[in-house]
């Protein structure tokens, strides 16, 4: 999937990319819904499809939600999952 500042994903208008890694790369969005900027992480096609991966983003989520309950500044919550076709 080719990503440009602009472009739309569902609800979601990406503004600029700001981190990249092994897993994809996270961009500054602005979400349309709740009218705020806010960080999503983009995952390549092939690691997306893996269900491996379906797993661990579940386990992720749920260590990001606790962690952020104890109020760790550098760590965020999963607020949404969603999957793009092209």
């Amino acid at each position: 999937m080719s990503l440009t500042a602009g472009r739309s994903l569902s609800h979601y208008r990406l503004i600029e990319p700001i981190g990249e890694g092994g897993m994809g790369v996270v961009w500054k969005a602005n979400d349309g819904t709740l009218g705020r900027d806010v960080a999503i992480k983009v995952l390549p096609d092939e690691i997306a499809a893996s269900l491996i991966i379906q797993g661990l983003e579940a386990l992720e989520g749920g260590v990001q939600s606790r962690l952020a309950r104890k109020c760790y500044p550098d760590i965020m919550p999963s607020l949404c999952r969603s999957s793009a076709d092209n």
